[in-house]
């Protein structure tokens, strides 16, 4: 495990953001943001109303109602 990663789960979803993403090496915004969602198992399991990987996009979710994020949580996506 990278001594930068909170568990081995981390780090194994942080690689399935990057994965799916085909994200670039050097692309530092987007890999924080994959650190945190990967991070939090709440946001984790509610990536796909986050991140759309095919359009490299991050998704106006705090506005979709079909989601529920906590009042800890939306700080981290505002």
């Amino acid at each position: 495990m990278g001594s930068n990663f909170l568990s081995s789960s981390h780090m194994e979803n942080y690689l399935d953001l990057v994965s799916k993403d085909q994200m670039c090496t050097g692309d530092v915004e987007r890999a924080s943001l994959f650190y945190i969602i990967s991070g939090n198992d709440d946001l984790y399991r509610k990536r796909r109303f986050i991140y759309d990987p095919k359009d490299h996009s991050i998704k106006r979710c705090l506005d979709n109602t079909n989601v529920d994020f906590s009042s800890s949580i939306k700080p981290l996506l505002g």
